[in-house]
């Protein structure tokens, strides 16, 4: 009989708990719920060319879509306002350790997390070294993200495996002399005097060609994903020295000087936001303003052989001591 009459008070406790709306101590409404930010960036190391991107999509919300706002320097101001943008990509020009904090909000609660990397800003350091193929000579260097192409005058186009140093496949070369060279994202442009050519680089075949400033032997060509930046040396006196860009179909879009007052160019490569330049001369990389060539800043490389191309958030290029050439990866 006792125990009935215990059932029988803890049912009329909890249909008068359903009755008052359920305010025991552990509900929560939707609007009351605290989200938990996640935050990751890749990678976790790089230089002041790395584009490293952070992802919050890993937050944790209640019923509500979650808004984020970024601080860049971890310094209590926020520097963008609320979004529903859960990843941002960003790059840093200073700093060793660098904290980035994301703050993270669903209705009125809110909840934030900082993530740390390491940025190398030791300009001009060289960090590693391969072996370029003995007996090749480079008159220009471009990568397709994953290992290396150089050309050899009046040679074939050769691809380097960026771990080994060794070559690993090779195409046809121009008729003339094979020159300057530049990845699309697909496919090779290769320069040859008046012509910069598009080939496969599976087949060596030519998808495309069209007319462009003058180069003797090289003078540069780089990709912006838009345009192509195309150097002319003074070989022979025909080219002009000036760094001249193009869209896909061949329009000439406009021309600047390279750096010191349209000293040849040899090489170009470009890192997202500036154009990297070599000219004859002084053993510097030119840092410089796509739009109209200004310098930014330089960068000196020893023993530098002119070509040049940016992977990974380095830059690497070949140099010449003696009759040993490297390929040699820098801290830009």
């Amino acid at each position: 009989m006792r125990t009935i009459q215990t059932i029988t008070l803890a049912a009329s406790v909890a249909a008068l708990v359903i009755l008052l709306g359920g305010c025991s101590s552990s509900s929560t409404s939707p609007g009351d719920a605290v989200p938990a930010a996640d935050l990751t960036v890749t990678p976790v190391a790089g230089t002041v060319i790395t584009d490293f991107v952070f992802d919050a999509s890993g937050s944790v919300s209640g019923n509500r879509s979650l808004e984020f706002r970024w601080d860049w320097q971890n310094d209590g101001a926020w520097d963008t306002d609320w979004s529903s943008e859960s990843s941002a990509s960003r790059r840093f020009a200073s700093g060793d350790t660098i904290v980035v904090l994301v703050g993270v909000r669903e209705g009125t609660k809110i909840d934030s997390v900082s993530v740390s990397f390491t940025l190398d800003t030791r300009h001009g350091e060289i960090v590693s070294t391969l072996a370029f193929p003995q007996g090749r000579i480079a008159y220009g260097l471009t990568n397709d993200g994953t290992d290396f192409w150089f050309t050899g005058w009046m040679d074939d186009i050769y691809k380097i495996d960026a771990v080994t140093g060794a070559v690993v496949d090779s195409i046809d070369g121009l008729t003339n002399w094979t020159g300057s060279i530049t990845w699309d994202g697909t496919h090779l442009w290769v320069k040859d005097g008046t012509t910069l050519y598009e080939r496969d680089p599976e087949t060596g075949a030519t998808l495309s060609s069209f007319n462009a400033a003058y180069s003797g032997i090289c003078g540069g060509v780089a990709w912006d994903g838009e345009e192509f930046y195309v150097g002319s040396d003074q070989t022979d006196r025909d080219g002009d020295g000036l760094i001249h860009t193009y869209t896909p179909d061949g329009t000439e879009t406009g021309s600047f000087p390279s750096p010191r007052g349209s000293v040849d160019p040899r090489d170009l490569a470009f890192d997202g936001e500036s154009l990297w330049v070599t000219i004859l001369g002084p053993d510097t990389l030119y840092v410089v303003n796509p739009d109209d060539g200004t310098v930014q800043r330089t960068v000196g490389v020893p023993n530098l052989n002119w070509f040049a191309t940016v992977k990974d958030g380095y830059v690497w290029a070949v140099t010449w001591a003696g009759s040993d050439g490297h390929l040699v990866r820098i801290v830009p």
